[in-house]
């Protein structure tokens, strides 16, 4: 072998080296986004608490299975009470600063038609 054929063969070994490592660098790559994508968009990230009950899921024991039935036909009322604060003058006092505008307004004589508008009737 000559000079020459030596040193290529020591550069393919060597490119061959780092081929390998960096195929491995790529997989490992490869392996770190699946995982992150699972973690953030997989089912282990939409568990539901023990108790809660799922929307989708159809459950025969759920009291929502059945439709209600009225046991009674009278309806029963609900009184609710409360008091408010109110004084004397609270409408003045929102209305104090408001300006007062007097209009009159009258229909012609042709178009007036009753007694109290002076109708010609």
């Amino acid at each position: 072998m000559t000079e020459l054929e030596k040193k290529l063969m020591k550069q393919i070994e060597h490119l061959t080296i780092q081929n390998e490592k960096q195929a491995k660098q790529i997989e490992q790559l490869i392996n770190q986004l699946t995982n992150m994508n699972r973690r953030l968009f997989g089912t282990s990230s939409e568990k539901n608490p023990q108790g809660q009950l799922s929307f989708f899921e159809e459950d025969n024991n759920s009291p929502f299975s059945e439709a209600e039935q009225p046991a009674d036909k009278a309806v029963e009322i609900e009184t609710i009470s409360y008091q408010r604060k109110k004084y004397q003058g609270q409408r003045a006092d929102i209305t104090r600063d408001l300006p007062i505008v007097v209009e009159e307004h009258t229909l012609p004589s042709d178009s007036q038609v009753c007694s109290c508008c002076a109708s010609p009737f």
